[in-house]
């Protein structure tokens, strides 16, 4: 009955209540990444930073969080929007490949390759980004000896490759990072890398990403082992990445590290 009703509806009716629907959702959503800045705010705003800082990057670093957040989360509360139908969210990721796509086209302020988004990599870092490539290899074998591993279907296995591991190093390595490298100095050297607070600030985020949650009632959900570790593997991540000068070992890593175990 329900069924029948809804189909003989108008059209424009349905795509309203849709829209409604839709934005309802994202408002609902805005609770967590809002609550992620909250938490790092104190660095954001007293962090020292670089004597000619435009403020314009730290509000495109805080809304660009945001809009990836909602993006991604989206599937899991608007099954509309759910065109793919397998196990893993690749309606989510692939919005998010869609809002980096927007933004690097439309947004040309900077060059791609403040984004990492480039194949040449500094001069002598070849030989580190593959020793990397070798030490998180053998790191991640016997964690996933020592955990037993977990389960990986062929969907799993090509979702990990394709999505998460290639789209979250865009996003966090690359775009909100590069942003954060526009506002503060990059004057800790660590190796033969010089970092700043834009790998502090999106390491603590993408670890509270993986294990501290908010919902609609405020209610906190948070998990440290995740959060720790997620948040040790995003500062590795963006310490080749400065090192590199490139997105390339940081996303191989990645693979690895979602797919080896």
């Amino acid at each position: 009955m329900l069924k029948a009703i809804w189909a003989s509806l108008p059209i424009e009716f349905k795509a309203s209540s849709l829209l409604n629907h839709i934005l309802s959702n994202m408002m609902s959503l805005l609770y967590e990444p809002i609550f992620y800045l909250l938490l790092v705010s104190p660095i954001l705003l007293l962090g020292k930073k670089k004597e000619a800082w435009e403020a314009i990057y730290l509000a495109l670093f805080a809304a660009y969080f945001i809009l990836d957040f909602i993006m991604v989360s989206l599937p899991f509360t608007v099954e509309a929007v759910q065109f793919v139908q397998g196990e893993m969210n690749w309606e989510g990721k692939i919005f998010s490949y869609a809002l980096a796509i927007l933004f690097l086209l439309f947004y040309r302020r900077l060059p791609w390759s403040e984004y990492g988004l480039q194949f040449q990599q500094r001069a002598g870092s070849l030989g580190f980004g593959w020793r990397s490539v070798g030490i998180v290899a053998v790191i991640f074998t016997i964690y996933g000896y020592l955990i037993g591993g977990y389960s990986g279907g062929a969907e799993n296995i090509a979702f990990q490759f394709t999505m998460p591991s290639i789209v979250e190093e865009i996003a966090y390595r690359g775009i909100l990072l590069g942003l954060l490298n526009q506002v503060f100095p990059r004057n800790w050297k660590l190796g033969k890398a010089y970092i700043g607070w834009g790998v502090v600030i999106t390491s603590v985020l993408f670890g509270l990403l993986h294990g501290l949650s908010i919902d609609a009632n405020f209610a906190i959900t948070c998990n440290w082992p995740p959060i720790i570790l997620t948040g040790v593997i995003g500062f590795i991540l963006g310490w080749v990445r400065e090192r590199t000068d490139s997105l390339v070992f940081p996303i191989i890593l990645h693979i690895l590290i979602n797919t080896i175990p």
